[in-house]
């Protein structure tokens, strides 16, 4: 038998995806940056503390309320986590007195303050304390100075502030001019402004206090 067909044409099913070209990547430029911080000198908290408390003949009442008054005044510093360390000197600034330390430095610090209040405070009524029998010529600013040349290396912090307080009733009598002490104190620092110098005096005169003088 004979048999015929005949061709037929077809389509496929999908579809063709063309790929997409992928963007060549831009250069990155790289900047080099730098940032400076200047920090403080001192750290916030840390302060050395110089008392020099007139040791004349009119000054034990002024000893004894500065001793009264302490414990306030030391409360403030201990709620306030001032990291301090404290010393004191006299105004006597002759031979045998000039600038020595009176008392134990080690027992006036922060750590001392903490491990037991009660005992710090007593020891700062104790040394405060400095007696009536010291020459009637104040010379704080003298014998701060000295404390200094004698003390510095071992009471002073080097990122510590530095406050010196002055307790009397007389105008100081110091040899020196006050410009020449004043740049002694700054010159303790890296910084003037790290240095403070108090005075805690006399400002008004009454009949009763003749010995007192502004």
């Amino acid at each position: 038998g004979t048999a015929t067909g005949s061709n037929g044409t077809g389509s496929t099913g999908g579809t063709t995806t063309t790929p997409i070209p992928v963007p060549t990547p831009s250069p990155v430029n790289v900047v080099s940056k730098t940032d400076t911080f200047t920090q403080n000198l001192a750290k916030d908290g840390d302060v050395d503390i110089l008392w020099v408390i007139d040791n004349s003949g009119s000054m034990a009442d002024k000893q004894k309320s500065l001793a009264d008054n302490f414990n306030s005044f030391i409360s403030h510093f201990a709620e306030s986590e001032v990291n301090f360390k404290m010393a004191i000197t006299t105004t006597d600034g002759t031979t045998n007195y000039n600038g020595k330390m009176v008392g134990d430095a080690n027992k006036l610090t922060y750590s001392a303050l903490l491990a037991n209040k009660n005992e710090f405070i007593s020891n700062f009524k104790n040394y405060v304390n400095v007696g009536i029998k010291g020459s009637g010529r104040e010379q704080g600013l003298k014998t701060a100075k000295s404390f200094m040349e004698r003390y510095a290396s071992s009471f002073l912090r080097q990122d510590a502030f530095l406050t010196i307080v002055i307790v009397s009733d007389e105008e100081d009598q110091s040899e020196r001019p006050v410009d020449e002490y004043s740049s002694f104190f700054k010159g303790l620092k890296s910084k003037p402004g790290m240095v403070k110098v108090y005075s805690i005096v006399t400002q008004y005169l009454t009949p009763t206090m003749r010995e007192q003088s502004i």
